[in-house]
């Protein structure tokens, strides 16, 4: 998780949800030259053992303070299943003990 509440579309913590939405402002309506967005989704490629995740908007690439958590691979069964995700090359590389080429992240802004 982010900054969000997973079950809660009005999280308690607003402070950091108003200064990420006037960064939004800053950036998209001012024209101030800076990153006001973290990694979004471009593309994935399904390997053998796992699934590389990249984005755009990696600002100076991506990092993580610890696990990475949130990400989830879909099994035959049509269920999404945690998953293992680590930074490599500046990538997300998921993988878990299904196969499916269906993943998602749940990150609340």
């Amino acid at each position: 998780m982010d900054i969000g509440e997973k079950d809660n579309i009005h999280p308690h913590n607003k402070k950091d949800v108003g200064e990420r939405l006037a960064l939004l402002a800053l950036d998209n309506n001012y024209d101030y030259d800076l990153i006001s967005s973290g990694p979004l989704y471009e593309n994935s490629k399904k390997f053998n053992k796992y699934i590389e995740v990249d984005f755009n908007s990696k600002g100076s690439g991506l990092m993580s303070k610890g696990e990475i958590e949130g990400f989830e691979i879909e099994g035959d069964d049509m269920i999404f299943y945690n998953a293992k995700a680590i930074i490599k090359d500046n990538k997300v590389k998921v993988s878990g003990s299904v196969a499916s080429a269906k993943i998602k992240h749940q990150v609340l802004n």
